[in-house]
């Protein structure tokens, strides 16, 4: 999904959570499925811290297997300055 579309969509949730004064892990999946029907019940996940940062799993990227490669690799080429 295009980034515009995306950004657009959330705006929705955003002014429907506004709209009836509460956050946006409030709403249900019925009334985000108004807005789209491409959401899915994983939505809430992102609520989730773990969930959230272990997604991005990539170099330099926040999941603890990320973090870890950068930790031994800075530490290889600095000693072992930081420990786990």
């Amino acid at each position: 999904m295009p980034f515009r579309t995306a950004h657009s969509i959330a705006g929705s949730f955003v002014s429907l959570a506004e709209k009836k004064q509460c956050s946006l892990a409030e709403l249900s999946i019925g009334e985000l499925m108004q807005v789209t029907p491409l959401i899915g019940a994983d939505f809430f996940d992102t609520f989730q811290f773990e969930m959230s940062v272990e997604q991005y799993s990539s170099s330099g990227g926040t999941a603890k297997s990320s973090v870890e490669k950068q930790i031994a690799h800075f530490n290889a080429k600095h000693g072992d300055i930081i420990s786990k």
